[in-house]
This record gives C-alpha cells, sequence and structure tokens, in this order.
C-alpha cells in the first residue's frame, strides 16, 4: 500500500470527529500479505504509531523480509506489539512445500529478532502457529473429499504429524511468559475452493463463521478496495474504496448493510464471490486422528478470539 494512501486512512480513524463514533483498538498491518514487502512499512509503523499511540498493532509475517535492521528498529521504537508467523513444518523440504520459502531464512530472522528483543528489554510477543502438512492433508481429504489442490508431490500425502518435533525446536528459543507455540487443529480451506461445485452444496447447514469480524472490522488490500474479509482472498466482494471515499461513508453504506444482512439469512448464492462456497469459510476440525466434538465447532464460530485465548493460556499453563 503506497505510504500517501496508509496516510490518508490513519488520518482519517484517528481524526476526533471519527473517534466519537468509532472506537479502534487494533491495527493489523499485514494479513492477507505481509508488510515487510512494503518499502515504506517503517515510514508507515512510525506514523501510526505517532498518530494512534494508544492502538494495539499487530502482524502476521512470514518473517522472509524482516531483517536484522528492521528488527532493530521496530523493536526499539516499539512499533508493533505482537508477532505472529506460522512454522509448518520441521525441515526445509516440508517447509517449502508447505510456505514455498527456504526454513533456513525464517529461522535465522526469528532467532535475530529474538535476540535483538531479549537486548532492547522489548515484551512485544512473538506466536507460532503450527498447521502441520499432516493436519492440513487429512482435514481437506475428510471435508472436501480430495487432496489440497497445491499439493504437487503426492509422496507426502501420508506424511507423519511433526508438530512435537516443530516444538521441540523452537521452545527452546521462546519466552514462556509473553510467546506462545500453537497447534491448528481447525484449519480453513478456502484455498481449496476451485474444487468446491457450489451447486450441489446444501447452503442450510453453513453459517458466516466470520460475521463477527465483518460486522466490527475493515479489511483493506493495497489498493484502497475495502473487501468482504481476511476469506475474500481474491477481493471478489468490494464495498467500497478508502482512497476515494471516506471510512465512515462506506461503513454506513447500503452495500455493506445488504452483505451482512445477507450473510445473516445465509443467502449465500446471491452474495456470489467467495461466500458462494462457505463450506471453504468454515473451520474444519480434525486432530490427526478424529473429528472435534460439534460443541467445540459451535463454540470456535462464535466465539472465536476466546477460544484463541484459551489455546494460548493452555499452552502456557501445559507447556
Amino acid at each position: 500500500m503506497p505510504f500517501e494512501l496508509a496516510k490518508k486512512i490513519i488520518d482519517e480513524i484517528s481524526h476526533e470527529s471519527f473517534s466519537k463514533k468509532h472506537q479502534i483498538t487494533r491495527i493489523e498491518v499485514g494479513e492477507n500479505g505481509d508488510v515487510f514487502l512494503n518499502k515504506e512499512a517503517i515510514k508507515l509503523l512510525r506514523y501510526i504509531k505517532f498518530k494512534l499511540p494508544k492502538v494495539k498493532v499487530e502482524t502476521f509475517t512470514n518473517f522472509q523480509y524482516f531483517s536484522e535492521e528492521k528488527a532493530q528498529i521496530i523493536l526499539s521504537e516499539r512499533l508493533i506489539n505482537s508477532f505472529h508467523c506460522n512454522i509448518d513444518a520441521s525441515n526445509e523440504r516440508d517447509f517449502f512445500i508447505a510456505k514455498g520459502i527456504k526454513l533456513s531464512v525464517v529461522k535465522e530472522n526469528i532467532l535475530n529478532f529474538i535476540e535483538m528483543r531479549k537486548k532492547l528489554h522489548n515484551e512485544s510477543s512473538l506466536i507460532i502457529h503450527v498447521l502441520t502438512l499432516n493436519t492440513y492433508i487429512n482435514a481437506v481429504r475428510y471435508h472436501l473429499k480430495s487432496y489440497p489442490l497445491k499439493l504437487e508431490d503426492h509422496k507426502v500425502k501420508n506424511i507423519k504429524d511433526d508438530f512435537k518435533i516443530i516444538k521441540k525446536q523452537w521452545e527452546q528459543f521462546l519466552d514462556p511468559k509473553i510467546d506462545a507455540i500453537l497447534k491448528t487443529t481447525n484449519p480453513i480451506s478456502w484455498a481449496e475452493r476451485p474444487a468446491v461445485d457450489w451447486k450441489k452444496l446444501d447452503y442450510k447447514r453453513y453459517s458466516c463463521p466470520n460475521l463477527n469480524r465483518i460486522k466490527e472490522e475493515a479489511f483493506i488490500a493495497p489498493d484502497g478496495a475495502w473487501y468482504a474479509c481476511c476469506y475474500d482472498a481474491d477481493n471478489e466482494l468490494i464495498l467500497g474504496n478508502v482512497g476515494i471515499d471516506n471510512i465512515d461513508k462506506i461503513y454506513s453504506s447500503r452495500s455493506r448493510e445488504e452483505l451482512i444482512e445477507r450473510l445473516e439469512k445465509r443467502e449465500f448464492q446471491k452474495i456470489g464471490g467467495p461466500c458462494k462456497t462457505v463450506n471453504c469459510c468454515q473451520h474444519i476440525y480434525y486432530d490427526g486422528t478424529s473429528i472435534k466434538s460439534s460443541v467445540k465447532s459451535i463454540l470456535e464460530i462464535k466465539y472465536p478470539y476466546l477460544c484463541y485465548l484459551l489455546r494460548i493460556l493452555k499452552n502456557k499453563i501445559a507447556f
């Protein structure tokens, strides 16, 4: 995202007239993308802190481009409060299959980050999420009766779950007071949408698991488009453009209200876009041997952040 567009957004949401209507508590810089691909990332983060010093800033990053130089600036100036990343395999081959990048580069940057954090007495948290190939492959097989579309090497289709190995590799570097390693047992199959024949779906079985986030959050693409949610990876459902209109106008627009109304009524075919394959928006409860209980499924859909916090707490207590 160009800095001028980011500045326009930050200026709007930090303005007194906006804050009287809306409370901004959290900004995620990068969710369907990596903020450190942006050459102006540091400038952008500094501006957020200058204009919104009380707002929590989070990032999801693969650490591929998070150099030691960037780590020093961000940690010393406390520009980001928490970092999330995925370590989905225990070795170079499987990591490249899962992520398409080198584990050695990612590991070097994470260890530099941890060392720099310690040196600067910074308490920004690092949450490592682990979605193993075993879990994802088996979850997709159970849910869609097929192998993942991007699984080119079918030799790994029966790969063993290596979460315990990954955990052992990484927990020695983490601070248990502020960090966590979380195993993802409930992946989302949004990447498998092209394999689904949506005309055969029984829509009565599904609801929108991201409805609360759609009501309360704005998802802004680099070109300023406000798209439906993070599961709309191709930005098919556009509600407006914050580079052209102000945010409050789009928030109050009929198109946004209509989307929410249709999601509440489960009119997924009328909505179109990613919603017509709403089955791929659901959490697939697979732990390597069995499907989780329907009670947990309901809790995860209705209270995703509460369940997320409970998983962090469980990791800190049990491990």
